[in-house]
């Protein structure tokens, strides 16, 4: 070496200038294990100061996202996930990450932060969709390395971490007022399994009768959990009432796909007889016969603007709370009339 060529700064040189060891400046520069915010901050300014440069350690202090977006569902093969793996999949391309799918049951909380966790440290963040982290997991949730975000929480997240999801309430009072309009008073309801989104697909439900003066009928509303199977179950239990409903407003497609099979074994022709409004707008629903009346929710952008998040785009421009909605759009097509 001659003695004008420049001396490589070395992580042992980070160390000693940070006061910290070269495992902990490994882990800042990779953005793998725990590092207090305080020494990490002191780490990156060390790292500027000796001109420690790689690609990684440049990533790092600027908060650009490198490698992959993990998402993490339960479900990954339900149409609703395929809609949210599209959005998240181009807006992962778009910006140079990949993305990485793991399935995981919501049922446990820890099962979720560890899928978190244990994850490469290749990982920029994590997407989770769905899942059940409250507040009683705040703690657990602090030690996690990477920033995360939830995608239509079925609990509050707790503060500080980032939710999207659309405006469930404000939905379902659209899809309740074209059926009001349409004349239709008796109407029942399918709900789903027991969610922030489910409660605020309800809650417009109940809002819209009372708003307009019409008295609730426990006989109307019905539990389902979101599949084929149950909105054809609670749709039979419907037909089955004295006085059966002349409209059902379905918490999802897939119910609301139940409801028109339920309605075809019961003789009761959609919309002639019954009028049928579902939520989502999964592909299927402008498929089937009639096409279905609904309420579309934008997943495509949802996962999108999480991606975005989880990348460090320059958040600030675009993400002023800890939870963001995207508003949703009423679809009609052939499965709601006016009543005769």
């Amino acid at each position: 070496m001659n003695s004008g060529d420049a001396v490589r700064p070395t992580i042992a040189d980070v160390a000693r200038l940070s006061g910290v060891s070269t495992p902990t400046v490994s882990k800042v520069i990779n953005s793998s294990g725990h590092v207090a915010e305080a020494t990490r901050v002191r780490v990156l300014a060390a790292l500027d100061e000796v001109g420690y440069v790689t690609r990684r350690s440049r990533d790092v202090r600027r908060g650009a996202a490198t490698g992959y977006v993990q998402l993490v569902a339960k479900n990954i093969q339900s149409p609703f996930l395929l809609r949210i793996l599209d959005g998240a999949h181009a807006e992962a391309r778009k910006i140079g990450l990949g993305l990485v799918v793991t399935s995981a049951d919501p049922a446990s909380s820890g099962q979720w932060l560890v899928a978190h966790k244990s994850a490469s440290s290749n990982i920029a963040g994590t997407l989770f969709v769905s899942p059940d982290i409250d507040d009683n997991r705040a703690s657990e949730r602090a030690s996690l390395v990477r920033p995360i975000v939830v995608l239509e929480p079925k609990m509050q997240p707790p503060p500080g971490v980032l939710s999207v999801s659309t405006a469930n309430w404000h939905g379902g009072i659209q899809a309740m007022e074209h059926l009001l309009s349409l004349g239709h008073t008796r109407i029942g309801m399918i709900t789903g399994t027991s969610s922030l989104y489910s409660k605020a697909r309800i809650g417009s439900y109940v809002s819209a009768l009372e708003t307009n003066g019409i008295r609730l009928d426990g006989q109307l509303m019905r539990r389902g959990d979101f599949s084929v199977a149950s909105g054809r179950r609670e749709g039979l239990a419907l037909f089955d009432l004295a006085e059966p409903p002349t409209a059902v407003f379905a918490a999802s497609d897939e119910i609301a796909f139940g409801v028109v099979s339920a309605a075809r074994e019961r003789g009761v022709s959609v919309p002639e007889q019954l009028s049928v409004v579902g939520f989502d707008d999964i592909p299927e629903a402008s498929w089937m016969t009639p096409a279905l009346t609904t309420v579309r929710q934008p997943l495509e952008q949802l996962a999108q603007l999480a991606v975005q998040a989880l990348a460090r785009r320059d958040p600030g421009d675009f993400i002023t709370s800890d939870h963001i909605e995207l508003s949703t759009e009423l679809i009609v097509r052939d499965s709601t009339r006016a009543r005769g």
